[in-house]
């Protein structure tokens, strides 16, 4: 099995048949509280207490060996089934938690929920560290970063596909975020600059797109978090009978996986 096609739902279940240690717990939720559930080994090992990084790199190791076993991945790979590794200026790594150990540690009740909107200069720092940044062409690259931005030729794509917002038509085109269903750090680049992988929107629904507080089925309808009380869905003025107002065959693998991996049912 490969990494990327553990569902959130077999983490769930992992969590709930690996013998993991309260020493091991403690490590993966300190990873999950930090902001935007990036931590470096040196913070994880202050925040349960240990002397230095050995002991956390060694304690998190050990626990990732039994997820490899569980999965049957090589367990070569260690600490990467939980989390994206990225050099920090070569001070040390930061541990990124994957979208779907993030959702699992939530279902499992390990952790009191964070939602926390995506930071797209972190994201764009990042990017920019990887060797898949320095090789692509100039006008690429441009194109790529400003999608990040929701601007450049990815927003221009999707005010012509949509004219105007993806739910509600308003056509104030200043106000509308051009927003990735499959979210952009999770994206090639040829998805991040597709525009079927994008929504136009208000605001305040990009923003509870973003976070995963709503979602869309394949015929478009929305789709309400549980999270959201009634008193907040009125004051934002989302409501069950919105949808969005086109849908093609295009869009709908980019929905699946909105719905899959960042949707709070």
């Amino acid at each position: 099995m490969e990494i990327e096609d553990i569902t959130i739902q077999q983490y769930v279940d992992a969590f709930n048949s690996i013998g993991i240690t309260d020493l091991e717990k403690k490590l993966i939720v300190a990873n999950y509280e930090f902001p935007e559930h990036i931590i470096t080994s040196r913070q994880m090992a202050k925040y349960v207490g240990f002397a230095g990084m050995a002991a956390a790199n060694s304690n998190y190791g050990r626990m990732a060996k039994k997820f490899c076993k569980y999965f049957d991945v090589n367990p070569r790979i260690k600490v990467k089934i939980f989390v994206n590794i990225r050099d920090l200026d070569n001070k040390g790594w930061r541990w990124i938690l994957h979208d779907n150990v993030v959702r699992a540690l939530e279902k499992v009740g390990w952790v009191n929920l964070q939602i926390v909107a995506s930071n797209p200069f972190q994201d764009l720092e990042n990017f920019k560290r990887t060797k898949e940044y320095k090789v692509l062409e100039e006008t690429t690259r441009d194109a790529v970063v400003k999608s990040r931005l929701g601007q450049g030729v990815f927003r221009a794509k999707l005010v012509e596909i949509w004219d105007g917002c993806s739910v509600t038509g308003c056509k104030t085109i200043e106000v509308l975020r051009a927003s990735h269903i499959k979210p952009w750090r999770s994206s090639s680049n040829s998805e991040r600059l597709d525009p079927y992988n994008g929504l136009l929107l208000l605001p305040n629904l990009d923003m509870l797109f973003d976070v995963g507080l709503i979602s869309f089925d394949d015929n478009g309808q929305i789709l309400i978090s549980s999270f959201l009380s009634k008193d907040t869905l009125k004051i934002l003025g989302v409501h069950e009978k919105m949808m969005l107002r086109d849908i093609k065959q295009n869009h709908k693998l980019y929905l699946e996986h909105h719905r899959q991996t960042l949707f709070r049912k």
